[in-house]
């Protein structure tokens, strides 16, 4: 949920009111997670604590045979840590797919909440107009028991809206919270109530791997043949366009957010002394602190939002984006007036060769694997990603993405809980016998 390379940046994990909430319902808080620094990133390689996540299914690939494969991002480390059986759920943060993504590479689910639902009191800002906390599960059930729990529109109202999304009025809430832990505990009818299954046709991105696009064909034939939902092709235009609007709108919040690590208050602090004196100005600190104190990355997404925000720019490039952003977001309106629920891949591919991945710059990585996921943040929508089956190449797990519009979580969650037991995904770490064999031998107090 945010993080660098120095540590007087070092995070203290009570401030996030969604650790707090778990916490005060009897959860644990085992540890923290590796992630790209500042959350600014898609593949998790680039932090400078602890260096790249590595793909827990590495082991298990197999071409080319035990080679490391990126655990995706921003939030890798949370999904890793999850599919190696060292958390039944894990939080995370989704600003443009960085729950998603890590969740389909590391065959687990993961969960976009709508934009609001969740108080963002404590989550490092990154783009704050897009930004909601988000929870990575090893199954559908322990994502909806942490989201039930983690529901309280009363908690720092000023973190939850933006003024232009109707909140859940208290009854709505109640409602929903009652859903989800009868999701949680297996209590609800396994075949969903009739859906409406639409299939964007311009989610078939160029490069999309022919192993994902056979598997999202599978599921909708699943959808069509054993619960009878009407399938069918929506239009949504603007979707090649939803990368370049993330990335603008991206860089100029990064910019604003970012301007409070000056090494004073926040941030890397250079020690008096260590500059020459000509160069010791406010400026020159200011500009040194930031420097040793912030990575290529992020430092690159400072200087483009800065660009982005300069007044002879601004017409040419965050108006425009802006434009751009509502016609994304009534893409996605538009669909759900045909449907209920969209189908789509999570990622054109399995994760990528760790060395492979690092041969491009963070720019063209991103704009590669978010193509699929960036919308769902424009429009403030929910989206749960949910494992498959692995990929025949390579052994490494390919997962699909359920979209519904804003507070359809309940919804989504149910469907998602039956394609779950349909496609019988084998993870790495069978937690179902893991928790049996742990409650056989301790007790709550043991633990």
């Amino acid at each position: 949920m945010g993080g660098t390379n120095h540590s007087s940046f070092c995070y203290v994990h009570s401030l996030l009111l969604t650790v707090g909430i778990l916490s005060d319902s009897g959860a644990y808080v085992l540890g923290k997670t590796n992630l790209d620094e500042f959350a600014m990133g898609c593949g998790s390689t680039d932090s400078a604590i602890a260096g790249p996540v590595i793909n827990p299914w590495s082991s298990r690939q197999t071409k080319p045979v035990r080679s490391p494969v990126i655990a995706g991002g921003s939030s890798g480390g949370s999904a890793a840590a999850v599919a190696a059986g060292l958390c039944p759920v894990a939080l995370a943060s989704d600003t443009g797919g960085s729950s998603r993504i890590p969740a389909a590479y590391c065959g687990v689910v993961g969960l976009k909440p709508t934009y609001g639902l969740l108080s963002r009191h404590g989550l490092i800002p990154l783009t704050n107009s897009l930004d909601v906390p988000a929870v990575i599960g090893a199954s559908v059930a322990d994502v909806s028991a942490v989201l039930a729990t983690w529901i309280d529109s009363t908690h720092q109202p000023a973190t939850l809206f933006d003024g232009t999304r109707v909140p859940l009025d208290p009854v709505q809430l109640g409602r929903y919270r009652t859903i989800l832990l009868e999701l949680s505990s297996g209590s609800v009818p396994l075949k969903p109530p009739a859906l409406q299954i639409g299939i964007p046709i311009e989610y078939h991105v160029p490069g999309l791997d022919p192993n994902v696009a056979k598997v999202w064909d599978q599921v909708a034939g699943w959808f069509a043949d054993e619960l009878k939902y009407p399938i069918c092709l929506v239009r949504m235009p603007h979707t090649p366009m939803a990368t370049s609007v993330y990335s603008v709108l991206c860089a100029t919040e990064v910019a604003s957010n970012m301007a409070r690590y000056d090494g004073l208050r926040y941030g890397h602090s250079v020690p008096t002394g260590t500059m020459p004196q000509i160069q010791n100005s406010t400026e020159s600190r200011f500009a040194r602190a930031r420097s040793e104190g912030f990575n290529s990355v992020v430092r690159g997404r400072i200087l483009a939002g800065n660009y982005f925000l300069l007044r002879s720019q601004a017409g040419r490039h965050l108006e425009a984006a802006r434009r751009l952003w509502r016609l994304v977001k009534q893409d996605f309106d538009d669909a759900f007036k045909q449907v209920d629920v969209l189908l789509t891949p999570v990622a054109p591919g399995p994760a990528t060769p760790l060395d492979q991945f690092l041969r491009l710059d963070n720019r063209t990585r991103t704009t590669l694997d978010d193509v699929c996921t960036v919308g769902v943040n424009l429009a403030g929508i929910a989206a749960v990603v949910v494992p498959i089956s692995l990929s025949p190449e390579n052994g490494l797990p390919i997962g699909l993405q359920l979209i519904g519009p804003a507070h359809s979580e309940p919804q989504l969650l149910q469907l998602a809980m039956w394609l779950e037991r349909r496609s019988a995904f084998t993870p790495l770490v069978d937690w179902n016998s893991l928790l049996s064999d742990l409650e056989s031998n301790f007790s709550r107090e043991d633990l």
